[in-house]
Order: structure tokens, then sequence, then C-alpha cells
């Protein structure tokens, strides 16, 4: 950023309307807004608010849409520590740009709120998704393409049982057994799982709650 800074001041003596430094030009705000829960301090910064700081002109002439990974995983400060962060991350696809910040947990337990974890996530794709993003006054579509989580993350974040359990197959209904103090899953040919199925609830083993996630 010292660079930018620099940039900056040499480029104002010729364009004097430029700001002095990065915060000023990248709108970076001086205050952040935490949100409080019971067990941990939430910060939500936003996917547009990273969005709008990006040089996007050549993206969406080529592709004409917005379209991101999302990553969510936990991660601990020390090895001595409780404490731990759960960032949510996004990367705009097939572009040169650094996975950006849109959220970031922290607390001394993985969230165990869910609905809390995910609440302005939720809200802000609900929002992309129904009216999309605008960039220069055009309004372009905006899409996940992949959420990349292993397979913690997956199941606290889609409110399934651990990945250890009778019914934590992700893929099919195939209920596990214990061989040899091992949860094995043997059958080969039950009922692949669906979306619907998913939102039915048609095998009640494999959840633990209804995710966020779902509203989108």
């Amino acid at each position: 950023m010292t660079k930018l800074n620099n940039l900056l001041l040499r480029l104002r003596v010729v364009h004097p309307t430029l700001p002095k430094n990065y915060k000023s030009l990248l709108k970076t705000s001086s205050h952040l807004n935490i949100i409080e829960t019971d067990q941990a301090e939430i910060w939500y910064k936003g996917i547009r608010f990273n969005l709008d700081a990006m040089l996007l002109e050549e993206y969406l002439e080529t592709y004409h849409q917005i379209c991101i990974d999302v990553n969510m995983d936990g991660l601990p400060i020390s090895k001595s520590s409780p404490l731990k962060f759960w960032p949510i991350l996004g990367r705009l696809i097939d572009s040169e740009n650094e996975p950006f910040v849109i959220s970031i947990y922290f607390g001394r337990t993985d969230p165990t709120d869910v609905r809390s974890f995910l609440n302005n996530f939720v809200n802000e794709v609900e929002d992309l998704f129904q009216n999309g993003y605008t960039f220069n006054e055009i309004t372009y579509p905006f899409v996940i393409r992949n959420f990349i989580l292993d397979a913690p993350a997956r199941s606290l974040v889609k409110c399934c049982i651990g990945h250890g359990g009778y019914g934590s197959c992700e893929k099919c209904t195939v209920i596990g057994e214990t061989v040899h103090s091992r949860r094995v899953y043997l059958e080969l040919d039950k009922p692949l799982r669906t979306d619907e199925s998913f939102k039915n609830r048609e095998q009640p083993l494999h959840y633990c709650g209804q995710s966020p996630l779902e509203q989108i």
C-alpha cells in the first residue's frame, strides 16, 4: 500500500483531484461494524464492497456477468489458544484478482449459531441474485459457481451431521455401520440425494437443523 500511496502522490501532480492515499481511493472505512453474539463477534464487509474496489470493465466486457467461488473454513489463531477465525472468502473466477474477505467470524468455538454466521451473507446474495450487480449504470447477473469447503465446514453450513455419522453420506442415503471401530458405508445401490430430497428432509437422520443457505 506504500507503493500505491507513492503512486497517488506522483499522479496528483497531473491529476490534482485524485485522493492522497489508498484508503480514500478504496473507500476504506475507519470504523468496523462488528456484530456481537453470545459467543462470538462477526465483521461483515460484503460482496458489493469488494466488487466496487475492483477494475471490472474488461472482465464484464468478456463474461457479461459476475461469477464468484465462495470458501468458508475455520482456522485457529494459535496452538495455545481456543480462539479461532471463520472467514467467508470470495474470488472472481477467471480473473487475476486475489480472493477477497466477505466476512470474518471470531470466537472461542466453531459457529454454533449458523444463522447468525451466515445471515448477512445470505441476505446480500439473495439481493444480488434478484437484482444483479450494477457497474457503470449497467446491471449484470450475479452467480455463485461453487462453494469450496472441506467436510467439517460443509456439515456445519449445511446443518448436517458430521462426516462420521451413520447417515452422513452426502451422495446417497446409505446408512453407515461400525466395523472394527470404524464407520463404513457398504451398500452401493442406495438412492442418490437430490436438491428436492434434501429440502424435503427425506432422510431425517442426515440433518441437525435447517441451513440458511437453503434460502438461496
